[in-house]
């Protein structure tokens, strides 16, 4: 009886070699199994390098660029732009190069940007950043520098409000806070900020107190007479000399075009006159005492404006003929500083009425 032969199949391990090889390259590669390389025929996609902008208004453009993808097939590229920032909007977000309006709801608004773009293929996706920041601070102006007497109000409705203007924020804040360590003096610092930044001016409030001058009608004499006839008295000289004196004011600071006498607290314009001269001069010294007491002194020291005013006029304007001879009038002289502010000074005149 002829016996069966049995054969075997054996598959030798060195013909499996190959496979292995592959398979535990791609663990490798991959960290696993590799990932399916990318079809060759889909396009590459490049949505431009990442962007760092300043804000240019509370609603900021920034341009997206999808220009560098490409397409390894013939036809074109159709794309897709989205963003992860409500604050962000694409404009024509299916163009190669949209627009991307930023919102500016906080100092530093930031969105990344997808990119897709497809052939007849497929699709491929890329990623970039814009960041737009506002670190420009608003542009203040402050009102201009002022003087005032004494009581005068100093708040912003009297001296002025600063103004200011920034790019992101079309109304930033605007305060002030007042420094007064200085006597008489108020450094008032305005503030603008538009919540991110602040710029800073300051104006200076200087507060004068009140001017209080020494008036003397002819200046040696006393009393003070004045002929009604004017320049019809034999002693007349046609003019009156009075001296505004330098020893409650600086006297360079008097607005001589400004000055005017008249009687004491007369409200009719017409009864003040104008001088025909002045001059500074030292010429007379103030008298403490009451009113239409006198003295004869004449220069101290002290720098003075001689007032000289036309003796007719002067009778005219303050109605002196109309006075019994041997009164007393109480002459005003008024007057402003360089400054504007004002100021005023008395003395006495006797009349002379024949």
């Amino acid at each position: 009886m002829q016996e069966r032969t049995k054969v075997q199949s054996v598959v030798s391990l060195p013909s499996l070699a190959p496979f292995f090889l592959v398979l535990l390259t791609a663990w490798f590669v991959g960290g696993g199994l590799a990932s399916p390389v990318q079809d060759p025929e889909l396009p590459t996609c490049d949505a431009g390098p990442s962007q760092t902008v300043e804000c240019s208004g509370p609603k900021t453009r920034v341009r997206l660029d999808g220009g560098g993808s490409t397409n390894p097939i013939p036809g074109a590229l159709s794309y897709s732009w989205t963003c992860d920032n409500p604050l962000v909007v694409i404009r024509k977000p299916n163009s190669i190069s949209p627009t991307a309006i930023v919102t500016m709801r906080s100092c530093v608004v930031v969105c990344t940007v997808q990119l897709t773009v497809t052939n007849q293929i497929g699709s491929s996706t890329c990623t970039t950043t814009i960041r737009v920041e506002d670190t420009t601070p608003p542009v203040i102006e402050c009102p201009p520098d002022i003087t005032l007497p004494l009581g005068e109000s100093t708040a912003p409705d009297a001296t002025g409000r600063a103004v200011a203007a920034d790019v992101c924020d079309r109304h930033p804040r605007i305060g002030f806070f007042d420094d007064t360590s200085i006597t008489n003096t108020i450094l008032r610092t305005w503030a603008a900020s538009d919540g991110c930044n602040t710029s800073t001016c300051v104006q200076v409030i200087t507060i004068i107190g009140p001017v209080t001058p020494h008036f003397d009608v002819k200046p040696g004499a006393c009393p003070n007479f004045v002929d009604v006839q004017g320049s019809n008295s034999p002693q007349s000289e046609g003019s009156v000399k009075t001296s505004l004196l330098g020893n409650g004011l600086n006297v360079g600071q008097v607005d001589l075009t400004t000055l005017r006498m008249g009687r004491q607290s007369s409200t009719d314009t017409s009864e003040f006159v104008e001088p025909v001269f002045t001059a500074l001069a030292d010429s007379g010294t103030p008298f403490m005492g009451e009113d239409c007491e006198c003295h004869e002194l004449t220069d101290d020291g002290t720098l003075d404006v001689d007032v000289v005013f036309d003796l007719d006029q002067m009778v005219e304007a303050l109605r002196l003929a109309d006075e019994p001879d041997g009164t007393e009038v109480i002459v005003e002289i008024r007057g402003k500083l360089l400054t504007g502010q004002s100021f005023s000074a008395t003395d006495c005149i006797t009349v002379v009425n024949p």
